[in-house]
């Protein structure tokens, strides 16, 4: 969880790296409730305010576990599709591009 990480973890971070958040809110289970959240900030505003970079939100819809067993090589049959969202389409490009190199 976000919160739990040292503060300034990210402050040296140069703005060409791909933050990508692929975690859910989960305010009753996990994370408490996110004053900013609970008030209509969506989640990945909330995380690329916190982290001060552009976010990415891949991989959020999908089991760890399912990245490994389902991968299948591009153009195969029952390749997998996932879902990424981001308002900074170029570090959405390289986060495609990477889940591509990686056969995600």
């Amino acid at each position: 969880m976000l919160l739990l990480l040292p503060a300034g973890l990210f402050a040296k971070t140069p703005k060409n790296v791909v933050v990508v958040d692929t975690g859910n809110y989960y305010p009753r289970q996990r994370d408490g409730r996110i004053k900013e959240i609970e008030d209509g900030l969506t989640e990945s505003q909330w995380v690329e305010k916190a982290v001060r970079s552009a976010v990415v939100k891949a991989f959020n819809n999908i089991y760890a576990e399912h990245l490994y067993e389902l991968g299948r090589p591009a153009r195969q049959p029952r390749t997998n599709c996932l879902t990424s969202r981001g308002l900074a389409n170029p570090q959405r490009r390289r986060c495609a591009e990477a889940s591509r190199r990686a056969r995600i």
